[in-house]
């Protein structure tokens, strides 16, 4: 059984403009989702973190502490300290990146 040209033509035409539209129209959108997706993630990583060193730092220390211990604290604290300046610098340096992933209201919040 022959096959026929115009059949041929059809499938090939089809499967052109089918794989020009995934090109041109779907994997852009697709691949930009994905970058919005892990931008939020990198973002909420970030917020977690800076929670955790601000939490470190703003627990008030027993006065009855051992001296040894209390000296070990602080040390943690100076360096969750500079983690925290390091890091809200690092979210100044990029806050363009993030703020792009957001909009309206969500946006203002991750401004502020």
């Amino acid at each position: 059984m022959p096959i026929d040209p115009a059949t041929f033509l059809a499938a090939v035409a089809t499967a052109v403009a089918a794989s020009t539209v995934v090109e041109q129209y779907v994997k852009p959108r697709v691949e930009a989702k994905k970058a919005r997706r892990t931008a939020q993630q990198e973002f909420m990583a970030r917020m977690v973190g800076l929670t955790l060193s601000a939490a470190v730092l703003a627990e008030d220390l027993p006065k009855d502490m051992d001296r040894e211990v209390r000296d070990r604290v602080n040390a943690e604290r100076a360096r969750q300290g500079e983690r925290l300046r390091l890091a809200v610098q690092q979210l100044f340096d990029d806050s363009g990146r993030f703020l792009i992933v957001y909009g309206g209201p969500l946006r203002t919040l991750v401004r502020d």
